[in-house]
C-alpha cells in the first residue's frame, strides 16, 4: 500500500518549510515538535510547538504568541504550544473540555476545506479498513513528530464514538505498517472531552486565546 498523504514526503517538507518560516518570524527562541492530523474532525493540520530553552509562558503570553502563529500558518493549519510551555495547567483539564462539549453548540464547529481535505480522508478509510473498524469508530489523530525527533508516529482511533460513558469496547494497543511506515495504534474510549477539544479551538481562536489558555480558564459553572 502506498504511504499514507499524512505521512508524504511532500506534505512534510511542506510543513516543516512553513513552520520554520514561523519560528523566524516571532521574536520567540521556538521550535516544531509535531504535527498533528486529524482525519475525522474537518481534516485538519494542527502545528505543535515549544520552547528551545525550556521557559514558561503566562496565559497572557501564550494568547499573544499564538494568535501570532496563527497568522502566520494561514487557514490551512491550526497551532497550538505543548503543556510544557506553561507555568501552571489546572489538573482538571479532561473535565474543563467536556463542560465545553456540553456548553458550547456544535454550531461553530465550521469546517471549511481546504487543500488538504480530500487526502486526508481516503487516509481515514485506508486506516479504518486495515484496522476493519465499524462505522461507528472514528480516526481520531495520526500525531507525526518532525523528522528531528526520536518520536514514532501514532494513530489514535476513539472506538464506538456514539458512547459517551466510556462503557465500549477498548481494543488492546496494535502496530500497523503503511507504505514502509511503522504506525503505533491506540484505541480510546469516547467521552466528550475530544469533541470539546475541538470545539474549544474555534472558540480559543476566535478570543486570540491560547487553546490551553481557554480551556484552562473556562467557567465550569
Amino acid at each position: 500500500m502506498n504511504a499514507i498523504y499524512s505521512t508524504s514526503s511532500a506534505l512534510q517538507d511542506r510543513i516543516i518549510e512553513t513552520a520554520v518560516s514561523m519560528t523566524a518570524a516571532v521574536a520567540q527562541s521556538i521550535r516544531p515538535v509535531e504535527y498533528i492530523i486529524l482525519p475525522d474532525f474537518g481534516q485538519r493540520i494542527i502545528l505543535r510547538f515549544d520552547f528551545l530553552n525550556e521557559r514558561k509562558v503566562s496565559f497572557e503570553e501564550a494568547d499573544r504568541l499564538e494568535a501570532q502563529l496563527r497568522s502566520l500558518a494561514g487557514p490551512e493549519y491550526w497551532v497550538t504550544l505543548t503543556g510544557s510551555c506553561y507555568q501552571h495547567i489546572p489538573p482538571d483539564m479532561v473535565q474543563r473540555q467536556i463542560a465545553i462539549d456540553r456548553k458550547i453548540s456544535p454550531e461553530i464547529l465550521q469546517f471549511a476545506p481546504t487543500r488538504h481535505s480530500e487526502p486526508i480522508r481516503t487516509d481515514a478509510q485506508r486506516i479504518r479498513d486495515r484496522l476493519q473498524l465499524s462505522g461507528e469508530d472514528l480516526v481520531w489523530e495520526i500525531e507525526i513528530p518532525v523528522p528531528s525527533t526520536t518520536e514514532e508516529p501514532v494513530i489514535r482511533i476513539i472506538k464506538n464514538a456514539k458512547e459517551d460513558n466510556g462503557q465500549s469496547d477498548k481494543r488492546q494497543p496494535e502496530r500497523l505498517k503503511i507504505g514502509g511506515m511503522d504506525f503505533a495504534v491506540d484505541f480510546l474510549q469516547n467521552d466528550p472531552s475530544f469533541v470539546g477539544l475541538v470545539k474549544a479551538y474555534f472558540m480559543a481562536e476566535q478570543r486570540r486565546m491560547a487553546l490551553a489558555s481557554y480551556v484552562a480558564q473556562f467557567e465550569m459553572g
